[in-house]
């Protein structure tokens, strides 16, 4: 399943809130992704290995899936792939925050 692109990428920006707390995946391991969007807050992202995304925090409820990152593929705007694989691994999920462009 391909990634789906943002509404409008050219006047998007992103930000990152890390959680990391736990050990980095095993080398040559990358999990199937999934990107879902919060309703409560329309910049927030998230990322999580739950397809159905019952690992996302509640407060942010409800969350729609936006797109899947296969196991081969790149996270969007150069976000590290590892980093959000320890993310997932020790918290369940990722959160990011996109910002709209200035100017």
């Amino acid at each position: 399943m391909p990634l789906l692109p943002p509404s409008h990428p050219s006047k998007t920006d992103c930000s990152i809130f890390v959680y990391l707390s736990g050990p980095m995946p095993q080398k040559g391991h990358s999990l199937r992704i999934f990107i879902f969007k919060s309703d409560v807050n329309s910049d927030l992202r998230a990322f999580s290995d739950d397809q159905g995304g019952h690992k996302l925090p509640a407060q942010f409820r409800p969350w729609h899936a936006i797109g899947v990152i296969r196991s081969d593929s790149m996270p969007p705007h150069n976000l590290n792939r590892k980093v959000i694989e320890a993310s997932i691994t020790s918290d369940g999920f990722q959160l990011w925050r996109m910002k709209k462009a200035t100017g």
